[in-house]
This record gives C-alpha cells, sequence and structure tokens, in this order.
C-alpha cells in the first residue's frame, strides 16, 4: 500500500461571497474491502474496491473500509467535506450506496491484514446515500459523498474510517489507491464553504449539539 497524504490549500477569490475558501484534499492512507464469499481473505493490494453483491460471487455481500488521517488540521463545525471515490464499473445507477463512520469502539485496522471475518462495525445510521454514475468499465468516474457529518463525528469520537456499503446485487466497483491514474479516493475538507445545500451533511452548529447526537 503506497501510505501518502496530499494536503493542498488553495483560496479561491470568491467576492460574490465576500471571504476566501480554504480546501484540504487528503489521499486514502488505507482502503480495501471484506467478501463474505471469502472470509479470510484480504484484498488490500487489489486495484479495484467492491460494494454490493458482485462480479462472481453475486452470492455475498461486500464492503468498502476507507481510511483518512486528518488529524493535523484544525478544522471546526462550520466546515464541510466531501469523499470522492472514482467508479470504475456500475450497471446499476440507480442504486444506492451508502457511507457509514465506522464505530469509534473499533479497533484501528490495517488494509493488509482486513477480512469478512475480522471486519470492523460501523455506526448504524448512514453519513450519505448517493448513486454511483453508470459505467460498463471504461474510464473512470467520480462519485462524490457528501462526508460533513463524519468530520463533525470525528471532533467528539474516534476516527476509524469509512465503510460504503449496497445492498444490490449488482457492479460496484471503484477505483482503490493501487488504481493508479489520479484515481486514489480523496477527502476534500473546505473551510469558510458558500456551498450551501450542494453538500448536504449538517450545516452549523455547536459541538456541544454534536455530542448529544452522538453520544
Amino acid at each position: 500500500m503506497r501510505k501518502y497524504l496530499i494536503i493542498g490549500i488553495f483560496i479561491l477569490s470568491l467576492s460574490a461571497a465576500g471571504f476566501a475558501l480554504d480546501e484540504w484534499i487528503y489521499a486514502t492512507d488505507t482502503d480495501t474491502y471484506a467478501n463474505e464469499k471469502h472470509p479470510d481473505s484480504n484484498y488490500g493490494n487489489h486495484y479495484d474496491l467492491r460494494a454490493g453483491f458482485v462480479g462472481q460471487d453475486l452470492d455475498a455481500e461486500h464492503i468498502i473500509y476507507l481510511y483518512f488521517d486528518i488529524s493535523n488540521i484544525d478544522y471546526d463545525v462550520h466546515s464541510k467535506a466531501a469523499l470522492y471515490i472514482a467508479c470504475i464499473e456500475n450497471y446499476a445507477p440507480s442504486a444506492p450506496f451508502y457511507l457509514f463512520c465506522i464505530h469509534p469502539d473499533e479497533d484501528t485496522w490495517s488494509e493488509d491484514t482486513l477480512t469478512w471475518n475480522n471486519r470492523p462495525d460501523w455506526r448504524p445510521t448512514p453519513v450519505d446515500e448517493q448513486t454511483a454514475p453508470y459505467n460498463p468499465g471504461g474510464q473512470p468516474v467520480w462519485a462524490i459523498f457528501d462526508a460533513t457529518e463524519a468530520i463533525y463525528y470525528w471532533l467528539y469520537a474516534n476516527n476509524r474510517g469509512l465503510a460504503i456499503i449496497a445492498l444490490h446485487a449488482d457492479i460496484g466497483c471503484f477505483a482503490s489507491s493501487e488504481y493508479g491514474g489520479g484515481w486514489t479516493p480523496k477527502l476534500h475538507i473546505y473551510e469558510n464553504t458558500p456551498f450551501g445545500n450542494n453538500l448536504t451533511g449538517i450545516k452549523s452548529t455547536s459541538l456541544s449539539e454534536i455530542k448529544a447526537v452522538y453520544k
């Protein structure tokens, strides 16, 4: 696994909004998936990440696991976040994919050892629900999840990463960090964002309110 971090800070001129936008971009530190049909197998070095009932294993569930270390930035409850993950094969463009925070009581996990049998659990409420673009296997296409609620949660609880789950029996393959070509999963965190409804997580609240929700 190539562990690396991309941190970009961009100051955009937003004269209409009257303030600047700071953006941090993180490449995934760890990414893999778990396969129910092969519960002892590890897929940490695969070029793809699979969610749903996919490939030749249509009778078994697959779950994507991602981890981003964002501990070195001082974001707050006015920030927004978006997960970019490249869809490389998907035949069900109307079927939902669900983004979850991994439960903070879980131990840290490694993409070199994660399997179905030792996979971490996740919180019961999804952070976001999105469809992925139709793609029969051509050029990758970005799918974008609103991850705002996840970064708010990590202000209060342990960051153990994210899980992507799909309950439909069709292809849902995404690029891992091994895929190459700039298609590594990325987490964008925005400060002072004017995006409003373009990112639909929790909008603006206090840390005490977040603790009340996530206690």
